[in-house]
């Protein structure tokens, strides 16, 4: 979406300052939601799962 354009100078400023030095892709969202609707995620309950290259340092 940040890829077009002007947008692509915020984008990269954006990137540079998250761990991962990366934005995010809707394919790191579905392996994520991919994940949690397997078996391999049976025990997870109740919890926050942040999908933003850690970009939120709680």
């Amino acid at each position: 979406m940040l890829d077009q354009g002007s947008l692509r100078s915020i984008a990269e400023r954006v990137s540079r300052g998250l761990p991962l030095r990366r934005l995010g892709t809707p394919a790191d969202v579905a392996a994520a939601v991919a994940w949690l609707l397997s078996d391999e995620s049976a025990y997870i309950t109740g919890q926050s799962l942040f999908i933003d290259g850690g970009m939120n340092r709680q």
